[in-house]
């Protein structure tokens, strides 16, 4: 077992959604130039979308890190961290954009949040990308990481 362990996100959804975005924005563009504005208004959105997709694979920007004090995950530069004794189990749930597709995210259920106040088929908090595996490979090794530092607590977590 590696600590800590830190993961990283796959580059091909930001390369799909840069090259998408890409392509829109042209599109936009070319409709402006035939004279109808809002062509320009949507390019300027799909550039913005470019550059997020861009960003998402920067140096430094996304990443999971893995250790005895639990998770701590960054998303376009913005880092929470996650105890273990803060989550009751990692699980998987289809988020689903109008029900014509979804992607598999990886979440957990908080403890303190009351069984009756829980939406029916969600978790409490999703973990904002699934960093090169499969969300049930992903799911799998936060789980065993979960139950061996709650089992095996460090020296600094008992004092």
């Amino acid at each position: 077992m590696e600590i800590p362990l830190t993961l990283y996100p796959s580059g091909r959804r930001a390369i799909l959604i840069t090259s998408a975005s890409t392509v829109l924005a042209l599109f936009c563009v070319g409709l402006g130039a035939t004279g109808k504005d809002i062509g320009y208004i949507a390019a300027a959105f799909f550039v913005g979308c470019g550059v997020l997709g861009t960003m998402e694979i920067w140096p430094g920007s996304s990443w999971l890190r893995i250790d005895e004090t639990g998770i701590r995950y960054c998303y376009l530069f913005t880092s929470h961290h996650v105890a273990w004794n803060e989550t009751e189990s990692f699980e998987i749930e289809l988020v689903s954009h109008s029900g014509m597709w979804g992607q598999e995210m990886v979440g957990f259920n908080r403890p303190s949040t009351p069984l009756d106040e829980r939406k029916p088929n969600r978790l409490d908090e999703l973990l904002p990308n699934n960093y090169g595996r499969s969300a049930e490979s992903l799911a799998k090794l936060l789980n065993e990481y979960r139950d061996h530092f709650l089992r095996n607590p460090s020296p600094t977590d008992a004092g």
